[in-house]
């Protein structure tokens, strides 16, 4: 739930890009952060060395196609 407060929070701020490494953010957190990322300006997230599992990546992903993040 903490990553995904996060990424609601970077709503209208002008943050490009996002460092968050070995957060034991696993694949409810990297689901939260990510469905907020397309109403952000971030344009790059670093998410290496957490838990996310390959449920969690997928999620991930599929929001990804709506934002900035290449």
């Amino acid at each position: 739930v903490g990553a995904s407060e996060f990424s609601k929070n970077l709503c209208g701020s002008l943050v490009k890009y996002v460092k968050l490494c070995s957060n034991q953010i696993g694949d409810e957190g990297a689901r939260g952060f990510a469905k907020y990322l397309s109403s952000t300006s971030v344009i790059s997230v670093n998410l290496s060395g957490n838990q996310i599992g390959d449920e969690g990546a997928g999620d991930f992903a599929e929001n990804l196609k709506n934002s900035k993040v290449s």
